[in-house]
């Protein structure tokens, strides 16, 4: 199954909270108000692989490549060489992290003044290879920005990025070999503002972008699907034109039978929509939160969904949650463990017998702990 989530104005809000001074300590610690294993390092990205967790830590100004298991066995796999402005605020929003369908490799990259840092490593921490690619202004743009990259095979990596133009919003898809030359590009015209994931599926590109249009005095969302073959053609093409009540696509989670997406409107309210790959809304559920809240993670599972996330209240209270929700969006249960201190969800995976979750935990304001909790089939900690 092909899982992937696109993260959009969450990562904006993580990078906001995120400090770079911190202890550089990797054991496992004891705290009093967590029943779970603490570790001494500042995640800023998380995906998940053959039943691990890969994470992607800042320990004073250094990216750290580390693994998790389910039986929360930490390990340092590397230390990643990628350039990043390490002053506050910092600017991590562009890091890419993703498993190469290829080999199971692990991809990393980043953009920093127009310039792409991509490197590979093997699953175990060994380097592959780096190169650097210098992303082209495209002509009377508005702005170039990096969407993401995919690995096709050992000497062949496709890079997406948009461009807005005064006419028009460009996917330019670049092929690349292993040493960052350019082996083909395209230029294809994208409905929309801003284009917030791209899903490679049996050869096909599934491209989702929005377009944000106000009425009266609220804003609105307007969602656009295509589906591009790799000599850029459009195979399929279609709108959601208004999703009542949404002004913000926050994230995406996508399988092999579509997309859950998560948009939301206020501080409180959020909604859940399951769309199929041509961009038939299945199910749209909407929920009203009595926190502010994020979505950092969603997985499927046999009779539904089970997620992760953050919660925080005007009191100062601080919430990581996990909830499971039905195959139509209805939810089931909820949970999560409450703290003075910022705690979020970030990544979550199905174990034998239930869940086990991977978070961060900001501690006394200076640098922030990663956290590993098990829950049963009923999210209750085991």
């Amino acid at each position: 199954m092909n899982q992937k989530i696109k993260y959009c104005s969450v990562i904006i809000f993580a990078t906001i909270l995120l400090v770079s001074c911190k202890k550089d300590d990797t054991e496992i610690v004891n705290q009093d108000d967590l029943s779970v294993s603490v570790f001494s390092e500042n995640i800023i990205r998380t995906l998940k692989h053959d039943n691990e967790f890969y994470c992607l830590s800042l320990n004073s100004g250094k990216i750290n490549l580390i693994k998790i298991d389910n039986s929360s066995n930490f390990t340092k796999l590397a230390e990643v060489a990628l350039k990043i402005e390490t002053k506050p605020p910092l600017k991590i929003d562009s890091i890419s992290f993703s498993i190469s369908p290829y080999d199971n490799g692990i991809i990393i990259s980043n953009v920093q003044k127009n310039v792409l840092q991509f490197m590979k490593y093997s699953n175990t921490g060994t380097f592959q290879y780096s190169f650097e690619y210098k992303l082209e202004d495209f002509p009377d743009a508005y702005y170039t920005k990096f969407v993401d990259v995919i690995e096709r095979s050992s000497n062949e990596i496709l890079i997406f990025t948009q461009a807005l133009t005064p006419d028009n919003l460009y996917l330019i898809i670049t092929t690349l070999d292993n040493k960052g030359h350019i082996l083909n590009e395209k230029n294809i015209i994208i409905e929309g503002f801003s284009i917030q994931g791209v899903i490679e599926l049996n050869g096909l590109y599934n491209v989702v972008s929005v377009f944000e249009f106000d009425i009266g005095s609220r804003e609105k969302l307007r969602v656009f699907f295509r589906t591009i073959d790799k000599d850029g053609n459009i195979i399929n093409n279609s709108i959601i034109n208004e999703i009542p009540g949404i002004d913000e696509l926050t994230n995406m989670y996508f399988d092999t039978e579509g997309y859950i997406i998560v948009a939301g409107y206020g501080d409180m309210q959020s909604v859940f929509f399951k769309v199929q790959i041509n961009g038939k809304i299945e199910w749209l559920k909407e929920y009203r939160f009595d926190e502010f809240t994020l979505i950092y993670d969603i997985i499927k599972i046999s009779d539904g969904y089970v997620i992760t996330g953050a919660k925080m209240n005007n009191g100062n209270q601080q919430k990581l949650f996990w909830q499971k929700i039905d195959k139509v969006g209805n939810l089931i249960w909820e949970s999560g463990i409450e703290s003075k201190f910022l705690s979020l969800g970030l990544g979550i995976m199905k174990t034998t017998n239930g869940y086990s979750i991977v978070g961060s935990r900001e501690s006394f304001g200076f640098y922030r702990n990663v956290i590993f909790i098990k829950i049963d089939e009923e999210g209750n900690q085991i």
